[in-house]
Order: C-alpha cells, then sequence, then structure tokens
C-alpha cells in the first residue's frame, strides 16, 4: 500500500507541474498579448486625433487643444487608463495638458527628447515612482509641417490586475486538472504495474518460503507484467524439477550411503576384532596359550597398584625347569616344546582362577598370587614342585637326572603394597637363582625385609 501511495503521489505531482506549467506558459503569453493589444489601442488613440490636434497646434488654438485633450483623457470608449495626455511644441514645451499646471512647463526626460526626435510613433514601458508600471506613448503632430508631439501617460495596473486573474484561474484550473489527470493515471499505472507486481512480488516471496505450488494467476495482455509473470512461474516450475530431481538424487544416495556405512560397520567391527585379536596375540605365548612377558609385566603392575590401595599382599613365583636343556638335546627342540606346553597345564590346573601365570622366556614362567603372603605363596610354590615331580613326561627317564622332569622355584612377596614391580621382580630371580645353586627342585623364598 505504501508503494501505491507513493506513486500516486509521483504522478500527481508530475502531472500536476506539467499542467500548470503549460498554464502559466499560456498566462504569460496571454497577458503579452494583453500588453500589446493596450499600446497598439493607445496608439491609435493618438493616431486618430494626431491630425486635428497638429491642426489646432499649427493655428495655435490653444483652448481647441485643451478641449481635445481633455475630452480624449475623459473619453470612456477608449477602454484605456489615461493617467495624463499632453501636447508638446516642437520645443518640448507643454502648451495643453490635462494637468493645467503643467502648461508652460517642459517635458524632461529620455522618452520626451526621443519622442521630440521621433519621426513616428514610439512607446516604451516604465515604473512610476510608487512602483506602477505605465505605457508611455508619442506620437507627431504634422499638418504639412511638424507643429509639436503628442505623448500620453497609460497605466497597466488595470491590465496587471487581469494579468493576475488570469494566473490565478490557469492555476487553479491547472490544479483540478492535474489532480484529476493524476488520479486517473495512478489508477490506470495500479491496475496495469503496480496490483500485477505487487501479486508477482507475493507470489515470490512465497516461492522463497518454500510454498512450491505458489504460481502467479492470469495476467491480462502480453506486456512485461505478463511476461514477467510467465517467467516467475517457469522459474517456480524449475525449482520444483530440480527439486524433485535433487531429492531423488539425494535419497538415492542416502540409501546407497547407508549400505556403504552397513558395510564400513562390518569392516569395522572385523577390524575391531582384528585388533583385539591382535592385542590378544601379542599379550599371549603362542606356544603355551599362557600371557606373555608383556602381559606378565603389566598385570604385575596393575595388581601391585590394587595391593597399595587395598593394603593387601601381593606374592611373585619365577619357575624354570630343570636341566631342560639336556631333555632338548636329548629328544629335539618339539619335545621341548610340547613339554612347556603341558608344564603350563600342570600349572593352571594347580593354581586358582584369580591367579595368573604367565610365560617369562624360555622354560621360565611365572605366577602373581593375589591376596597371598609369603607363607601361604611358599606352599603354593612347593605345591607346584610337588605337581611337576610327580607328571610324567615322555623321556624323561633317558634324559632327565632321576628320570623325572623338575622345577626350581624362587618366592618373594609384598605386603601391604611395599615396593615396586623391579624390587620383586630382582627377589624372586634371586631366590630362584638361589634354588637352582642349592641343588634344584627346591623352593627358596625372599621376604621384603621392609615388610
Amino acid at each position: 500500500m505504501g508503494l501505491r501511495i507513493r506513486v500516486t503521489l509521483v504522478v500527481v505531482a508530475i502531472v500536476w507541474f506539467t499542467v500548470v506549467a503549460a498554464g502559466l506558459v499560456g498566462a504569460s503569453r496571454q497577458a503579452s498579448t494583453m500588453r500589446e493589444a493596450t499600446e497598439q489601442r493607445a496608439l491609435e488613440v493618438l493616431r486618430a486625433v494626431s491630425v486635428s490636434t497638429g491642426v489646432a497646434l499649427a493655428n495655435r488654438q490653444m483652448e481647441t487643444l485643451d478641449t481635445m485633450v481633455g475630452r480624449l483623457s475623459d473619453e470612456p470608449g477608449t477602454s484605456l487608463e489615461i493617467a495624463w495626455v499632453a501636447v508638446l511644441d516642437t520645443e518640448g514645451r507643454v502648451v495643453a495638458h490635462t494637468d493645467p499646471t503643467l502648461h508652460g512647463t517642459v517635458m524632461d526626460g529620455p522618452f520626451a527628447w526621443d519622442a521630440l526626435v521621433a519621426e513616428g510613433p514610439i512607446r516604451a514601458e516604465s515604473e512610476t515612482g510608487d512602483g506602477e508600471p505605465v505605457l508611455e506613448v508619442a506620437i507627431p503632430l504634422e499638418s504639412g509641417l511638424r507643429w509639436g508631439t503628442a505623448m500620453a501617460r497609460i497605466s497597466f495596473a488595470e491590465v496587471q490586475g487581469q494579468v493576475r486573474q488570469e494566473v490565478l484561474r490557469v492555476f487553479l484550473l491547472s490544479c483540478l486538472v492535474a489532480l484529476f489527470c493524476g488520479l486517473v493515471l495512478a489508477r490506470v499505472l495500479d491496475r496495469l504495474v503496480l496490483e500485477p507486481l505487487e501479486h508477482i512480488t507475493r507470489v515470490a516471496q512465497e516461492i522463497a518460503d518454500g510454498r512450491k505450488d505458489s504460481r502467479v494467476g492470469h495476467v491480462a495482455g502480453h506486456d512485461e507484467m505478463a511476461q514477467l509473470g510467465h517467467s516467475l512461474n517457469e522459474m517456480a516450475d524449475r525449482i520444483v524439477r530440480q527439486t524433485q530431481h535433487l531429492e531423488t538424487r539425494v535419497a538415492r544416495r542416502t540409501t546407497e550411503l547407508q549400505g556403504a556405512n552397513r558395510a564400513l560397520a562390518s569392516v569395522n567391527r572385523q577390524l575391531a576384532d582384528a585388533v583385539q585379536q591382535l592385542g590378544e596375540l601379542a599379550r599371549t605365548d603362542e606356544l603355551t596359550g599362557l600371557a606373555n612377558r608383556r602381559a606378565f609385566l603389566e598385570h604385575l603392575e596393575f595388581e601391585l597398584r590394587r595391593s597399595a590401595r587395598t593394603r593387601s599382599p601381593v606374592s611373585l613365583l619365577m619357575i624354570d625347569v630343570d636341566h631342560f636343556k639336556a631333555y632338548n638335546d636329548a629328544h629335539g627342540h618339539p619335545a621341548g616344546d610340547r613339554l612347556l606346553a603341558r608344564l603350563a597345564r600342570v600349572f593352571q590346573g594347580r593354581l586358582r582362577t584369580i591367579d595368573r601365570v604367565a610365560r617369562y622366556g624360555g622354560e621360565e614362567f611365572t605366577v602373581i598370587l593375589l591376596d597371598t603372603g609369603a607363607d601361604q605363596a611358599m606352599r603354593v610354590a612347593e605345591k607346584l614342585a610337588r605337581a611337576v615331580r610327580d607328571t610324567p613326561f615322555p623321556g624323561a627317564l633317558s634324559s632327565q637326572p632321576g628320570g623325572r622332569v623338575t622345577i626350581s622355584l624362587g618366592v618373594a612377596s609384598c605386603a601391604r603394597g611395599r615396593g615396586t614391580a623391579a624390587e620383586l621382580l630382582e627377589r624372586a630371580d634371586t631366590a630362584l637363582y638361589e634354588a637352582k645353586a642349592t641343588g634344584r627342585d627346591r623352593v627358596c623364598v625372599r621376604v621384603d625385609e621392609a615388610a
């Protein structure tokens, strides 16, 4: 609605300016015509009396001149506002005047001087001291010879008033015409341009807001508005087609991505399983199926930290197979590997599920005994040594001293979370070395002196 008001005001203003300007130009021309007519009328009046006035002046009939001058200024039929009429002799002296007090005076001024020497009628416009516009006309008085000059001053006040009235009339009429034409043009413009444009703008906004079914209705004609409406509808149709095409592509791509995601999830699960298996393999001894040295050290660190929190004891067994090299030399490495695997099963069968047994390296094994002090760990070690001693192994009779496979064990204990993993390992290893040095097939213990 704001646009319509602005357009209406602009159209009315343009039409008003145009009509008023044209009217004022016409009024100016009419005023100029009225002035020219007044000048022509004044000259005709003076010319009409110039002959008789010239005869009277030549005969020095002053009373006749006064009568003729007075009659000329008082004549109602002249339709002129004559301010004064004067008759001058050849030297510019007033011999007759509508103002008797000026008889005998000399007319002074540029126009009077020009009139005395002019060979024909002359005229000039000027202003009085009060600023009133006047017309001065002069015509030579001749009757064979030049006897003088007739002059008159005509007031333009009435003409100026008529001009002002005409200008006012033209202005008011122009305003009415401009208002009427402006309203008509504004309505036509609103009907042909603004209403279709407003409708097209609303439809464009609806399309921008996501209403894909919004379209411009029928726009009459084949002008720019109709073409704009058709173009907007075609654009909306293309948007719908492109959107549908994109939605189809997005749906297809989404389906493909979902399939790819499912395949990727399956691959990720397989990869996770493989990583888990690799992790387990990295922490498991391939020969015995026990934890390897790396896993053992991690377990030991963890259990020592837990022991420090719970103030519970932890014990460590270091185990070494006696005369294992002799068994390998006599029966070969595969037989030695089978021996180690069977020993692992013996250990697992004699320990608790919470205890952690590992292959430390070569023919060495370790056992972490949770919540177990030195005395109890000593008994567990002796039980393991006895179990191995009582287990028959192929080829032991021919290769091992005494005909049996035996083990040596070193025991170290950490009470109430005291000590580090390195310290516990060192004590267990020292105890193992002592067991082997004192004859093998025995258990030695190293107690934490700080405990």
